[in-house]
């Protein structure tokens, strides 16, 4: 197969991987606390059966928009988002697992625990689960996600920092799951717990669907170079073996 044909087909994969994740970026562009993604390539030069040098595109991997959601107040009690880098600590009701999230709608369960929307403890600094005292008559967090149950300090919300939070792998439910040599860093900078607000999605829905239709053009131009290119190669074999 002709070199041109390999490049264009190496353009149309990126092309499809690049939409797949702007797609599900704008799927995911009312979800609390998700954080952007987009693919990574890289240029792959080889060389042909000519010996001329041909430029390939290949998919390395994604990366992820660390930059803050807009915030959106709700007043209620149990909500809380975080105004810098970090993520709140929730652990798994039956398997025990600790995974980090931006989405801080949170509620008191019939236990008293304090759990996100799929049940999950959220956990204080020391990794105990939180807990509300059922008679709290009024419940204050604090910036530093201290938790005052009628000015009594009942625990202080637990915020992971991580060297490099790129690492951390994307799970559902805008959950993050730390490989095992990635471990929070024990830190706590230039980060506030805001109460009574939620973190929107990061994604520019606006800047999303502009990128959706210049990918979608992109792809329509490399599939024109296959198909020219296609019936240049038909027309060639058509003209060696003598057939009009």
């Amino acid at each position: 197969m002709d070199s041109t044909l390999y490049v264009a087909l190496s353009h149309m994969n990126a092309m499809r991987r690049r939409m797949d994740m702007t797609a599900n970026n704008v799927a995911n562009m009312n979800t609390h606390g998700y954080r952007e993604e987009k693919p990574l390539f890289q240029e792959i030069l080889q060389k042909d059966f000519r010996s001329q040098g041909v430029s390939y595109v290949q998919d390395a991997r994604s990366v992820r928009n660390v930059t803050n959601g807009p915030l959106e107040e709700t007043g209620h009690t149990y909500d809380v988002a975080l105004q810098g880098a970090g993520f709140f600590a929730v652990k798994h009701p039956t398997t025990g697992e600790v995974t980090y999230t931006r989405d801080g709608r949170f509620r008191v369960n019939n236990t008293g625990q304090l759990v996100n929307t799929q049940g999950f403890s959220v956990m204080g600094e020391g990794g105990a689960a939180l807990s509300i005292p059922t008679t709290a008559r009024q419940v204050v967090i604090t910036s530093d996600g201290t938790i005052l149950a009628d000015a009594a300090n009942v625990g202080q919300m637990q915020v992971a920092q991580f060297d490099n939070e790129l690492l951390l792998k994307k799970m559902e439910d805008g959950r993050y799951q730390a490989p095992p040599t990635l471990s929070p860093n024990g830190k706590r900078e230039g980060v506030q717990v805001m109460q009574g607000m939620i973190e929107g999605s990061n994604v520019n829905p606006v800047v999303a669907l502009t990128e959706m239709v210049d990918i979608a053009r992109g792809y329509e131009r490399a599939e024109r170079i296959v198909s020219n290119e296609d019936e240049r190669i038909r027309d060639a074999i058509r003209k060696l073996s003598g057939r009009n």
